[in-house]
């Protein structure tokens, strides 16, 4: 598969116009991707391909949430909340649940 933001990071240092103004032509296959993802690994590979502060970063991040959320309400051992814990960003909600159980 190729790897669309690649292609169109090249195509932006070629042209010179500006990596953001081609977010729109990848937005759409991203939005659908993170609204797919069943993992914390599938969210994350989704918004490793995110441009900053655009909308598919935001419904990425949103899902991570979700994502670790689920995963620590199912958490059944010690090491499975310590994953879940891990992954959590610094102060967040999801911290704070991984901590309480």
């Amino acid at each position: 598969m190729v790897d669309i933001k690649k292609k169109i990071t090249e195509i932006s240092q070629k042209t010179g116009i500006p990596l953001i103004q081609f977010s729109y032509l990848i937005s759409d296959d991203l939005l659908e991707e993170i609204e797919k993802a069943k993992t914390v690994e599938e969210v994350r590979e989704a918004y490793s391909k995110t441009t900053k502060n655009s909308e598919a970063e935001r419904k990425a991040l949103e899902k991570w949430i979700e994502l670790l959320l689920e995963e620590i309400e199912k958490a059944k051992t010690v090491e499975e909340v310590k994953e879940a814990y891990r992954e959590a960003d610094c102060y967040s909600e999801t911290k704070r649940k991984a901590l309480e159980k």
